[in-house]
């Protein structure tokens, strides 16, 4: 393989080791509006979101269930921190089974999502928060604003 082939290959192996997505704050900006995830409530081992798309472009993410409560986002990670603490220590990512499709949310548009977790897996951190990021189509990551477990 030549000395250019070579080349390009290690500078787009760095790039693509370099590009891992850090979740961004609760309102992702850009001139035209913000995706914000704002917890609604909990009820049992579920938790209720609403994603609120004010920009200008459509968004997605993958779903696996649809009810009526709200879609069960596939691309989500549990969070939680005990009082007094800056660690966030990472719950398991959702199984999906069978039918996983792409949502899309209009711009001006809302969804309700439903996060499972195990129950009594938020006992720890009681007087602690927890939060969701979700990771959108393309890379992005949307982290929820902080709530009581």
């Amino acid at each position: 393989m030549s000395r250019i082939c070579w080349l390009l290959t290690i500078v787009t192996t760095l790039v693509a080791c370099n590009s891992r997505q850090e979740p961004v704050s609760e309102a992702t900006t850009d001139a035209s509006g913000a995706v914000e995830l704002e917890f609604v409530r909990t009820l049992n081992e579920q938790i209720q979101f609403r994603l609120s798309n004010q920009t200008s472009q459509a968004i997605s993410f993958r779903v696996g269930e649809q009810t009526p409560e709200g879609v069960h986002p596939v691309d989500v990670q549990f969070k939680c921190k005990r009082a007094g603490s800056d660690q966030w220590d990472q719950g398991p990512r959702p199984m999906a089974d069978g039918n996983i499709i792409d949502l899309v949310v209009a711009p001006g548009s809302e969804e309700n999502l439903i996060v499972l977790h195990e129950p009594g897996s938020t006992e720890s951190y009681a007087d602690g928060a927890c939060r969701v990021d979700l990771r959108l189509q393309g890379g992005p990551v949307i982290e929820s604003g902080e709530f009581l477990p």
